[in-house]
């Protein structure tokens, strides 16, 4: 995959990409899958997908476009399982994946009681809370900080979803990192601090037995300087995609 992008690079082409290109439609799913592949006979050729709070979602999209014998049950696990089915099929279609995490705020995460099979299980982990900045998180969920224990089980998600993918995912945590919208954001940790996180996310899910991703570091459109852009960028060895956000 890294010597496609590559390849691609130098040429004069394109590759055409959709967020949620064969889970989520405008059009009616009578047709197929994907808005994308309704007008032009196939879906995106990059497609995206998002962990959001435990892949939350995916469960009841993919139900919609699957028949009754192979419907799933709405839990944490079965929405990691459908988001990694819905990725192999784009896959199989020749699409290339991408991950997103709109990261909860996990200072908001709160603890289950009881024993489970999933470290995740344990936690409900806030919902769409990432644009909510307080509790300084980023300053607290690496090795032997307040809320690791909870981000570890948060990375277990993402694990367990690339451990069933039959491909490659190009994974962009901590995106748009340059601006402050997001509590991990150029407000709310030192460069220094960005850079550690980043670093430990990878090595984390790495130790998980993943070893299908590439990794993006991704700012806004903020920074005016080329050092700007390099402050926070956590170093060749960990990163293989360098990506911008911007929006027009």
């Amino acid at each position: 995959m890294y010597k496609y992008l590559q390849a691609v690079g130098q040429t004069g082409s394109t590759v055409f990409g959709h967020m949620d290109d064969v889970s989520q439609k405008a059009g009616s799913t009578d047709l197929s899958e994907s808005d994308t592949k309704d007008v032009t006979g196939s879906i995106s050729g990059l497609t995206g997908f998002e962990s959001s709070d435990c892949f939350s979602g995916y469960v009841g999209r993919y139900n919609l476009f699957h028949n009754s014998s192979q419907q799933l049950e709405d839990t944490k696990e079965n929405n990691i399982k459908a988001a990694a089915l819905m990725t192999n099929e784009a896959i199989e279609q020749g699409a290339i994946i991408t991950l997103c995490s709109h990261m909860p705020n996990f200072s908001l995460t709160t603890v289950n009681e009881g024993k489970f099979n999933k470290t995740y299980e344990k936690y409900e982990f806030g919902g769409s809370s990432f644009y909510t900045l307080t509790g300084d998180v980023m300053n607290k969920i690496g090795e032997g900080g307040e809320y690791n224990e909870i981000y570890k089980a948060y990375l277990d998600t993402i694990a367990e979803y690339a451990n069933q993918v039959k491909g490659v995912i190009i994974y962009r945590p901590f995106h748009e990192c340059t601006g402050s919208w997001f509590w991990w954001g150029a407000d709310f940790c030192e460069p220094e601090v960005y850079k550690n996180v980043y670093r430990y996310t990878e090595e984390y899910i790495e130790s998980q037995g993943v070893h299908n991703i590439l990794y993006v570091y991704s700012t806004g459109t903020e920074p005016s300087k080329q050092t700007e852009v390099e402050e926070r960028y956590p170093g060749d060895e960990y990163v293989d995609v360098i990506g911008f956000d911007t929006y027009d």
